[in-house]
């Protein structure tokens, strides 16, 4: 708190030859007939008159002023008026010093992550290792093989190395994933930023980027990607992902989308969108030709018996024809 005791509110401070002239003294109502309690003002301190008294030019005028903090004359203050009788108290208002700014740094996984994901998606046609199966004969063998192909991906690696920790889980399944096969120079002399210099560089296998990539992707989008053969010479592109549940539908039902791309030698550019909830399962087939739709539409029927037969007993199951993707 400021206290501005104005007993000897006014102050001229003029020399001549060196002699002080006669001082003006005048009363609060008279220097501050203007303010009231507050208002802001602002004061430059001129001088200082002894033990936290001092002069002040407030609105061109020199009051004395009481100072419970240490102000250095040259120094402009803001002040706020609290009261003006019985004399006027001030509050001193501080401008707040300007935060320092700090330069951020981030760790070499940080690093990484930003690394992999600068460089985009994953190509469209990464090199496909063999098929899964020889001959598209037996569906049930080739969604076998897609299924151990997608947990096998590496994607769910860390989530499958806990379930090894927790006995739930065979070594021999995490060896088939790729993690089990990339690696990483180590050097035991290495200081820590030379460390994380190497995690940042070329020290990480070119193959675990895309597979990092895939990761981070799921994380963000809730959703896994497979790309590869699914029989010889016959490449797709499998995405599953969690739906959004139906409106009114119990906070238990979960849902599943699944979406596959391929180009068949006789059927062309296929996409078929699959959404599973519980037993019942929506297929949408859109197909690139539209000779190959209206195929496809006349053997409708028999896809709904076989699904029925399965097990699912309400299917929506549709064919269009759109432009090639």
């Amino acid at each position: 708190m400021l206290q501005a005791n104005l007993v000897t509110a006014y102050l001229q401070m003029l020399t001549s030859g060196g002699a002080p002239q006669r001082t003006d003294i005048r009363s609060p109502a008279q220097v501050f007939p203007q303010f009231s309690p507050g208002v802001a003002l602002s004061a430059l301190i001129v001088s200082q008159l002894g033990p936290g008294l001092y002069l002040a030019d407030i609105d061109g005028q020199r009051v004395q002023l009481n100072v419970p903090v240490p102000v250095t004359p040259g120094e402009q203050v803001s002040l706020r008026m609290l009261r003006t009788t019985p004399v006027p108290v001030f509050d001193l208002i501080r401008a707040e010093p300007t935060p320092q700014r700090t330069q951020a740094s981030f760790s070499g996984a940080a690093q990484l992550i930003g690394s992999v994901l600068a460089e985009g998606t994953t190509p469209e046609r990464p090199p496909a290792a063999t098929a899964l199966v020889q001959a598209p004969a037996d569906a049930e063998e080739l969604a076998n093989a897609l299924r151990v192909a997608v947990a096998n991906s590496g994607v769910f690696y860390e989530s499958h190395l806990r379930a090894w920790v927790a006995g739930k889980r065979a070594l021999a399944e995490l060896q088939r994933e790729p993690q089990a096969g990339w690696r990483v120079e180590q050097d035991a002399a290495a200081t820590p930023d030379e460390t994380q210099g190497r995690l940042r560089g070329s020290a990480i296998p070119d193959e675990a980027r895309p597979v990092l990539r895939q990761q981070l992707d799921a994380l963000e989008m809730n959703r896994a990607v497979w790309s590869g053969l699914v029989w010889p010479d016959q490449y797709a592109t499998v995405t599953i992902a969690e739906d959004a549940p139906r409106s009114g539908a119990p906070p238990a039902e979960i849902v599943w989308r699944t979406s596959v791309k391929l180009q068949l030698p006789r059927l062309g550019d296929l996409h078929a969108d699959l959404i599973l909830r519980e037993s019942d399962l929506s297929v949408s087939i859109g197909c690139g030709d539209h000779h190959s739709a209206e195929r496809m539409g006349t053997d409708l029927p028999q896809l709904r018996a076989r699904l029925e037969a399965e097990g699912f007993v309400h299917n929506d199951l549709r064919v269009s024809h759109h432009a090639a993707r």
